[in-house]
């Protein structure tokens, strides 16, 4: 235990003294070129590894996960990705980020997402750009691809999803239910989950296991609100929802009867 604890001791002096050489490396360095518009030598260590990663031959053998895909053989396929109206995010091609090709949209100060998507979407394996946040490319559904962008997804696709929205931009939920009462799940990638397919987002999961479980347990069910509609309808006042509760949470003899007599009914 003792020659652990010198070893932890020892590696950790030693790393305290790298990092205290760096600091004064840093600060002779940041003296030296006071005048001059120059990034630190943290910095500049940081963007020959970039470089590096980014002028990275592409792999056109062994596994899929090991191929990354080419700056040449990307650009050489950008007349046909506009061609197919395709969008290119997280990339600096402006001509593969057009109003057509783009799934989110200005309105006003607000970017939101465009209604009525029937998308395909992937990421490519490529470290030109930024190796942490890689190209998604997004094409129409219905649309038939050309022989070299199949290749492409099948060669440098991550895994292909649909990505689809109703009429109000909101990401489709599965499976789908009639309803007039709808829970809003509101969030950034965790809700929307870009690279998701639409099965696979928190909502549709959140609604297929509610689904299940309750069908599963061998219960009717139903939903409250529906009850409080059509007591509405039948007493023609919005008052009559008052009824069927004897406080916010609790409902009422009359509410239990109705609610009984709905689930009976289903």
């Amino acid at each position: 235990m003792s020659h652990l604890k010198k070893v932890l001791l020892g590696t950790t002096g030693a790393v305290a003294i790298c990092l205290i050489m760096l600091l004064i490396g840093e600060g002779a360095n940041a003296i030296l070129s006071w005048k001059q518009f120059d990034g630190s030598f943290t910095y500049k260590t940081y963007r020959i590894i970039k470089t590096a990663l980014r002028d990275s031959p592409s792999l056109d053998s062994g596994p899929a996960y090991m191929r990354l895909l080419s700056r040449e053989h990307l650009e050489r396929l950008i007349p046909k990705l506009m061609a197919l109206d395709a969008g290119l995010e997280n990339s600096p091609y402006r001509e593969l980020q057009t109003p057509a090709s783009v799934v989110n949209q200005r309105d006003g100060d607000c970017l939101v997402q465009k209604p009525n998507l029937r998308r395909t979407m992937t990421y490519l394996r490529t470290n030109i750009f930024n190796p942490l946040d890689p190209p998604a490319l997004f094409y129409d559904s219905d649309r038939t691809l050309d022989e070299e962008i199949e290749a492409l997804m099948r060669d440098y696709g991550t895994r292909s999803v649909s990505f689809t929205s109703n009429r109000f931009g909101e990401r489709t939920t599965l499976p789908h239910l009639a309803s007039e009462r709808v829970v809003l799940v509101a969030d950034d990638s965790v809700a929307n989950g870009t690279l998701l397919d639409d099965a696979e987002t928190l909502s549709s999961q959140m609604q297929a296991r509610l689904q299940q479980r309750v069908r599963q347990a061998g219960f009717r069910y139903l939903d409250i609100g529906d009850v409080a509609l059509q007591e509405i309808a039948r007493r023609e006042t919005k008052f009559a929802v008052l009824s069927l509760f004897i406080d916010h949470e609790h409902l009422s003899p009359y509410g239990i009867d109705q609610v009984a007599e709905a689930l009976n009914d289903k």
